[in-house]
């Protein structure tokens, strides 16, 4: 398979190392099939209940579930919509990127107010969503979307420790799964 690791890459110039997105996309859907999405959220975020309270992860190629806290929260995702907020990270991390109108999403039926990414970081790695409801932090992984609810007390607009606790609980499981190469 072109690029792949012990392989010569395009032009003659040297060896590179494959990775998930360079299998076919049968053999990717079989190796995300192999990993069980819920017990990893519950592995990697059982002691952040205090301040995660939902936790949706969606397949980055079909915006399909993939795992989730509650299959309820998941499901209130349609596919489009984890598409427009996959867009949105797109225009973000683009240094030419059309980022006005960037600023309102509808997830679940909810209007959400983009506040993130925070820290004006780049690429733009998590965002912020607050409603009059909620606070959801999303962020993307090489193969994932995570979304993720914060649990009563860290659902501000504000920062305070219990939002730090989240943000810091969303980074942490972030690096998790890319350290399993999700």
């Amino acid at each position: 398979m072109a690029g792949s690791k012990g392989g010569e890459a395009p032009g003659g110039k040297g060896l590179t190392e494959a990775t998930i997105q360079d299998a076919p996309p049968g053999t990717r859907k079989s190796l995300l099939s192999n990993f069980d999405f819920d017990e990893l959220i519950k592995t990697h975020l059982a002691s952040q209940n205090s301040v995660v309270s939902n936790v949706a992860l969606f397949d980055k190629d079909d915006g399909q579930p993939v795992g989730a806290t509650t299959p309820s929260f998941a499901n209130a995702f349609a596919p489009e919509e984890v598409n427009n907020l996959l867009d949105i990270f797109t225009r973000l991390s683009s240094p030419a990127g059309d980022i006005s109108n960037v600023d309102k999403i509808t997830l679940g039926g909810t209007e959400y107010t983009l506040s993130g990414p925070r820290g004006n970081q780049y690429p733009a790695e998590i965002a912020s969503l607050h409603s009059d409801k909620n606070v959801l932090f999303a962020t993307p992984t090489a193969t994932l979307l995570l979304v993720l609810e914060a649990a009563p007390g860290a659902d501000t607009k504000q920062a305070t420790d219990a939002k730090q606790a989240f943000y810091t609980a969303v980074k942490s499981f972030n690096g998790a799964l890319a350290s399993k190469g999700l």
